[in-house]
Formats: C-alpha cells, sequence, structure tokens
C-alpha cells in the first residue's frame, strides 16, 4: 500500500534536493513569556504552537496558545489580530473575540483558519480581525453533521485544501476530519479509538495525530505524534506509511527505518522536503518524498542556543511554516520565541536587513564575564548595542577590532540580552545568555 501512495506524490519536481540551512536564529520574541506588541526584538509571545505565512504580503500568522489570541508578524513587527489576552470562547472583532489554547493556524484565500483546541471548535479569521466559528458546538465529541452541531475533541492544526475543502486533525478522537461546504465528516480514523493502522478510512488507526500538510496531489500527511510515525493519506483516503518505525527516538534513515521522538506540526519546503517539527526530541526533522529522513537542526538537547544548524537547542519546537525562499520558521513553545532556520543566501520574510545575522557568531554563550561577537566579510559595525529582556538598552564595556567585538558583561545581571550590530552592508542580532 505504501508504495503507490508514495509515488502519487511526486508532484514536486525535485523532492531530493537539500535546503542547505545555515543558521537557526531568533525571528521574534524576546524569550519571556507574555503579551507584549511592538518590534520583533522586544516582542513576547506565551508558548507560540502553529505558524502559518502569507509570503505574497510578507505576514506571519502565530497561534499564541497560553495568551489566547492569534498574533500578526508584519513590517518587523508583532501585533494581535484577534483575542485578548483572557481564556473564553467568543466570535467577534479583534479584541472582542475569545479563544481557548489556540494551538493551529493555517492561510488561505485571505482568510486564517484556527483550532480552538480548549473551546473543540474551528474557527475563522478575516484581515479585519472579525472571527467567526465555522464548526464545533463547544462540547468534546464525535458528532458529524453541519457545522452547528457537529463536535471535535481537542482539534490541534487545520489545513486547508486547494479547493478550500478544511481538514482537521482531531487529536482527542484519534482521526482526521473534514469540513466541506459546512458539513463535518471523518475522513480517516475510527473516532475515539485510537491504534496504528493502514487502511482505508473508517478503517485506519491513529494515535493522537497533530500535524497535518497538504502536497500539490492532495495527499494528506500526518504526523501521527503518539505512534511516533508520518503517515500519508491519499485522495481517495487511503492511508500509509511514509517514515517511522514506532520507536520513540530520533534516528535518520529511509522509511521503516526511521524513527522520530513525537513528530508535531509540519510544512513542506520548496524543493519538497517535508520539514517536521519533533517536540520531544528537540529537532528538526525532514522527509524526502522517498521517505528518507535526516536531522537539519538541533542536538536534541534542551536549550535555547541560536548558532550553527547542529549546534543550536530548542525547548519543544511545535508549529513549523516554511517561506517560498526556503527558509523555515519555528514555533518554539517553551522558549516563547519564533525561530528561524535560515537557508543560505536567502533573506528573511519580509526582514532582509536581518539576513546578517544567520552568520553572527557569539561566544561564548551563555557568558559570565566576556562575549565576542563576530561576523562575516570586511565590513565592522559602527553601532553596537546591547538590550535587555524588558526592550532597554544596557551599558557594557566593548572593545572593538577589525573582525570581532568583545562585550564585557561580567557587571550584568543574569538574563538574556539582544546584542545588535549596524552600520555599513551590517546589520545583525544574537541572544546572549548571562548566566
Amino acid at each position: 500500500m505504501r508504495s503507490p501512495i508514495i509515488a502519487c506524490a511526486l508532484g514536486f519536481s525535485i523532492g531530493a534536493v537539500s535546503q542547505n540551512y545555515s543558521w537557526v536564529g531568533t525571528y521574534a520574541g524576546d524569550g519571556s513569556p507574555g503579551l507584549v506588541n511592538g518590534a520583533v526584538d522586544v516582542a513576547r509571545f506565551h508558548a507560540p504552537y502553529g505558524i502559518a505565512i502569507d509570503d505574497s504580503a510578507g505576514v506571519m500568522y502565530v497561534a499564541d496558545a497560553q495568551n489566547h489570541c492569534i498574533r500578526r508578524i508584519q513590517n518587523g513587527g508583532v501585533t494581535t489580530l484577534a483575542g485578548s489576552g483572557s481564556q473564553g470562547d467568543q466570535d467577534g472583532q479583534g479584541a472582542n473575540a475569545r479563544f481557548y489554547v489556540p494551538t493551529g493556524v493555517y492561510y488561505h484565500d485571505g482568510h486564517v483558519y484556527v483550532t480552538d483546541n480548549g473551546n473543540h471548535k474551528v474557527k475563522r479569521i478575516d484581515q479585519q480581525g472579525n472571527v467567526v466559528t465555522i464548526a464545533g458546538t463547544g462540547a468534546p465529541g464525535t458528532t458529524n453533521g453541519p457545522g452547528s452541531i457537529a463536535k471535535f475533541y481537542n482539534p490541534v492544526e487545520v489545513a486547508v485544501r486547494h479547493d478550500g475543502v478544511v481538514f482537521v486533525s482531531d487529536y482527542g478522537n484519534h482521526t482526521i476530519r473534514k469540513i466541506e461546504n459546512g458539513v463535518v465528516s471523518t475522513f480517516a480514523g475510527d473516532p475515539g479509538n485510537s491504534g496504528d493502522q493502514l487502511g482505508t478510512g473508517m478503517n485506519a488507526r491513529f494515535n493522537r495525530p497533530t500535524g497535518i500538510a497538504f502536497d500539490t496531489l492532495d495527499n494528506l500527511y500526518v504526523a501521527d505524534q503518539m505512534n511516533h510515525k508520518v503517515k500519508v493519506i491519499s485522495s481517495t483516503g487511503v492511508v500509509g506509511l511514509l517514515a517511522g518505525n514506532g520507536n520513540q527516538a530520533s534516528v535518520d534513515g529511509l522509511g521503516a527505518a526511521a524513527s522520530f521522538t513525537r513528530p508535531t506540526y509540519m510544512a513542506w519546503d520548496p524543493t519538497g522536503g517535508l520539514m517536521v517539527a519533533e517536540w520531544m526530541g528537540n529537532l528538526i526533522r525532514r522527509i524526502t518524498l522517498q521517505g528518507s529522513v535526516t536531522t537539519v537542526a538541533g542536538t536534541g538537547q534542551v536549550g535555547y542556543f541560536d548558532g550553527p544548524v547542529l549546534d543550536a537547542m530548542f525547548n519543544a519546537p511545535y508549529g513549523i511554516a516554511v517561506d517560498t525562499r526556503g527558509n523555515a520558521y519555528i514555533g518554539d513553545k517553551e522558549n516563547h520565541v519564533v525561530r528561524y532556520l535560515a537557508k543560505e543566501g536567502e533573506s528573511l520574510l519580509n526582514l532582509p536587513d536581518r539576513s546578517a545575522t544567520t552568520s553572527l557568531i557569539l561566544h561564548p554563550n551563555p557568558a559570565t564575564s566576556t562575549a565576542t561577537v563576530r561576523w562575516p566579510g570586511p565590513s565592522a559595525p559602527t553601532t553596537v548595542e546591547l538590550i535587555d529582556a524588558r526592550g532597554a538598552r544596557v551599558q557594557a564595556d566593548v572593545r572593538r577590532f577589525a573582525d570581532r567585538v568583545e562585550l564585557d558583561v561580567a557587571a550584568l545581571p543574569a538574563g538574556l540580552y539582544t546584542v545588535r550590530l549596524s552600520g555599513h552592508a551590517l546589520v545583525g542580532t544574537a541572544r546572549l545568555v548571562r548566566d
């Protein structure tokens, strides 16, 4: 069963090409939990989950789960699209709307679709921030039918097919649901019954499905989280295996020779590789259309460290989205930030002046006395700034050299800081942890 499904997914023309990722950095958030709007370096999130991108407009949407709202990142700043920071269940505009732990977001045709996990609903937001419920009564259950009477059980992720049909990973029901013409049905899995079984429609079994992503031929890929596998559902509902053997481990390999540690959300890169955020493995993995799994970022250790891809550390990476240039963006849940995984030679979404951050190197980090910052090329910074977690500039002795600057941080309180270098052709930031 598996081979025909994988073969039909070859709508991507170059699925085996590497993305050549080089650097992990922080895209938005200062690392402290909170609900603060403003410039990306000083904004705050509280457990960011799903991420969606409208690449044509340079806009990112973030399901800010513990703030119970949907955030928007545009023009280097973070705003709140809908929600007030207080949990609840209310349709309305902007701050008048209420969510309860929103976890999934998906952008389609001018609207943002949201899985309102704690309210057991699927909602939709327009560009003015107007929120409407499209399915779910608010009570947990497995009921199919018109959206007004249908029931979900902690839906986690949402994806919209090219024709506007909405698909939902119904986590608590162990199923994939479909919303078409306002009517909810079960696409795959047996409602309320977990398991690990390939098959067609309700004969298949999942165990806490999370991330879902369509390929160009309408095959739907599913992160079967508690089975530690990635599966694929054909347009006719036939479920097959893409990769994973069911062992809870993070082992690269081909198909069933590979393993995952609770894969969560997923997104396609432009070359047809499926990027997977592995939240308990604290890694970012990539799967080709042939089922070959590789680790592209992270050490596997819990932490917060920006740097070369295999030296970087995450703390429960959840959401993931990829822009048209191939850069990936990750909801780093327990670090309360959005991270980026930069493709060599490409600028980041709507922030081209931050591309130099892909090559800034700060060492040691964490630091107790002196921290050294280096940059590529001959250009030296004219301005060196050190910013604390509240967004205030702090004073530190700076020693300048032709190829580096050295910061004396011994007198600074312990905490998270942003180092910003600017001037000439160089603009970049790096995160510094003062132990």
